[in-house]
């Protein structure tokens, strides 16, 4: 079927068109380009005022209604009890599979008591006795409130009461925008993202659909809502509560409002710049989907043997154009990402700042930098620090100069920090000298690597990592983190990650402290957890 978003419980949803044919990327003719982008700008320019103001009407109106109730359940029992067979790592996963499956088949991990977690990880079958790789880690880090309360949030499933669920999600920002200038400007802000990115999802569905018309010569009238009412109730449930979450922190001052907010005259308030990123990610959507549909082989367009980009790297994940090899792909990327995730991308990823709340690093590394957004807001928070940025693609390291560079040009005249530095290395094999950072970052990158390489990523970033420094790991939720997931956790591997069925089953905490680092914090924001490591100062 047709992907249609992420419902944060159920996983990626797609929607059947029986009888459909769906044209691939390459059938798109630039006639049909220019029609299907005027279509879009359509959509996008009668659909971004009422979605914004709707949210925002429903607020008031639900706002009013009494307070809603909250889905809880009681703390599951630590033990899993679920037969095992073998699986080497060699062997496909099935990508039809639910999480239960997964613990039975995939590979599985051992807690820590002087086994070998990597080895345990490739070959040993899940222990009757073992506990999921989130019950394991629970006891390892002193967990933040916000474990317990994603744990619990709907843990008996997902609701379907959309008018609770849009009533919850009401209340949020009503009980915070009033508090002062700044939470009036925060919520403005994020509730336009949330509108923004909801309309860029209709507008990437609709592109799809317009795209499958001029093919097919079919003229049926597109569904008007992407998914069911009680998916995107629940989508724009979590985006409010991931706000509220990241809210907090700033007014708390664990780190600083995002500079992108307060910056007046950023490039993204542009209209025009908003429209360019929709038009792009239309067309990136009918390619996607066309890929994924027809279920077209992986791979990018480069072959690059004696440039030493592991084999793995070598893939188009998430069916994206090119991979990771091509600046169209950098560019598109960030609004691709925050539509999957309705806008709460940024907010989930700030997580990755806490554990250098109360810091002062001089050196900084983060490690697979993407497009280096995120980097910016690494540097806004500790703009004096030298920072480098690390990943494998020469595309995105150019848009991550870019963003760099975009920061920098909006510090005061008379503070201007120095621009970073940008390094192409994989992460399993890093180019800097033992201990040479006080801090070490890294987002989003583990669930995209098989687990040799994931161990010799962590092995590295703990080398380079300065005694007493802190190593900051976020990433997707793993098996028992929301058991109101676990069921459909699995089903993300259908958007060609073919290691995400690993990772969700890994003790990555278990493996950093076998790499030598200390187990320290952890945090838990909708789809995404952010784990905190220390380095001994004696090492």
């Amino acid at each position: 079927g047709v992907f249609r978003g992420l419902d944060p419980l159920k996983g990626p949803q797609f929607l059947a068109g029986p009888g459909s044919t769906i044209p691939s990327a390459p059938n798109m003719t630039p006639r049909r380009l220019v029609v299907l982008s005027a279509a879009v700008a359509a959509v996008v320019l009668s659909a971004a005022v009422p979605a914004a103001t709707a949210f925002v009407t429903t607020a008031g109106r639900l706002s009013k209604s009494p307070s809603p109730r909250m889905h809880l359940a009681p703390r599951r029992p630590r033990s899993v009890s679920v037969g095992a067979v073998s699986l080497r790592a060699s062997e496909e996963v099935d990508l039809e599979v639910g999480a239960k499956e997964l613990l039975e088949r995939d590979f599985a991990l051992k807690p820590l008591g002087g086994v070998n977690l990597l080895e345990r990880n490739i070959m040993d079958p899940l222990g009757v006795d073992s506990a999921p790789p989130a019950e394991e880690e629970n006891m390892r880090f002193a967990c933040d409130a916000s474990v317990g309360k994603w744990r619990n949030f709907m843990a008996a499933g997902p609701s379907t009461d959309v008018e609770e669920n849009l009533r919850a999600a009401a209340a949020i920002p009503v009980k915070y925008a009033t508090a002062s200038p700044q939470a009036a400007l925060y919520w403005a802000g994020h509730l336009a993202r949330t509108s923004y990115f909801a309309v860029n999802a209709i507008a990437g569905s609709t592109a799809f659909s317009i795209a499958q018309a001029i093919s097919s010569g079919d003229v049926t009238p597109p569904p008007v809502l992407p998914i069911d009412n009680a998916a995107a109730s629940r989508m724009v449930l979590e985006a409010m509560m991931t706000y509220e979450q990241d809210w907090l922190s700033v007014a708390g001052g664990d780190f600083k409002a995002p500079w992108d907010m307060t910056t007046i005259g950023h490039r993204q308030h542009n209209p025009l710049f908003a429209l360019r990123q929709t038009l792009r990610f239309a067309n990136e959507a009918v390619g996607t989907l066309s890929r994924r549909k027809s279920d077209a082989p992986k791979g990018v367009w480069l072959s690059a043997p004696k440039l030493g980009y592991p084999e793995y790297y070598m893939n188009n994940f998430h069916y994206q154009g090119d991979g990771w090899f091509s600046s169209e792909s950098a560019e598109v990327y960030e609004t691709s990402t925050e539509t999957l995730f309705l806008g709460k991308q940024d907010a989930m990823q700030r997580m990755t700042l806490l554990p250098f709340k109360n810091a002062t690093p001089k050196t900084i590394l983060e490690v697979a930098c993407g497009t280096g957004r995120f980097g910016t807001f690494i540097r806004d928070n500790h703009p004096t620090a030298l920072m480098t940025s690390v990943d494998l693609s020469p595309f995105y390291l150019q848009k991550a100069r870019d963003n760099d560079d975009y920061w920098v040009r909006q510090q005061p005249a008379a503070a201007k920090p120095k621009p970073a530095s940008f390094v192409q290395a994989a992460a399993e094999d890093l180019p800097f000298a033992d201990n040479s950072f006080d801090a070490v970052a890294c987002v989003y990158l583990f669930h995209e690597m098989p687990c040799e390489a994931r161990a010799k990523a962590l092995a590295e970033m703990a080398r380079v990592l300065a005694p007493g420094g802190i190593l900051s790991l976020t990433d997707s939720v793993q098996i028992g983190d929301r058991p109101g997931m676990d069921k459909n956790l699995g089903g993300f591997t259908k958007m060609n990650e073919p290691h995400y069925a690993n990772y969700i089953s890994t003790d990555i905490g278990g493996l950093f402290q076998q790499a030598g680092l200390v187990a320290s914090e952890k945090w838990l924001c909708s789809s995404t957890k952010t784990l905190s490591f220390t380095k001994p100062a004696s090492q």
